[in-house]
């Protein structure tokens, strides 16, 4: 699509305050989990040094926070912050590396197949795909191919 080498490290390097979002989803996923992979993989082929997990991390976390301006709201678990959390089954055949590993494994090999329960603000979401989904879906796609 023409989009260029990566600039994570580029804007981070002249202080810009970075984080990972998606917008077009035709060059990658639009779940966070594939977005952080994309980041950390494409960050070897760009300019200066490789992100490690753990800034990858960041960036989906406290520097997006920050990048949105929210960092007193969200972006990590402090007193008085949204409880935002996504949990894991760590006995996931993928995620079994975490025991070495929680950063890397989180960043390197977790999907959204992977989550257990997601809470928002400290209140249980449903994560499931809603009854008539699929079917408005199939309808929408035959409408915009017919």
């Amino acid at each position: 699509m023409g989009h260029g080498a990566p600039m994570v490290d580029r804007l981070r390097r002249r202080g810009t305050t970075t984080g990972l979002g998606v917008d077009v989803v035709t060059t990658v996923a639009g779940d966070m989990f594939s977005l952080m992979r994309a980041t950390l993989l494409t960050s070897h082929v760009g300019e200066g040094p490789a992100l490690s997990a753990a800034d990858v991390l960041q960036l989906a976390t406290v520097r997006g926070a920050a990048a949105l301006g929210m960092a007193d709201e969200i972006g990590s678990l402090r007193v008085g912050k949204r409880a935002d959390l996504v949990l894991l089954r760590t006995t996931d055949v993928n995620l079994l590396g975490g025991l070495h590993d929680p950063v890397g494994t989180v960043v390197a090999a977790a999907h959204p197949g992977n989550i257990e329960a997601v809470f928002v603000a400290g209140r249980q979401v449903t994560t499931g795909v809603p009854a008539g989904l699929p079917a408005a879906v199939s309808a929408s796609a035959g409408a915009v191919t017919a």
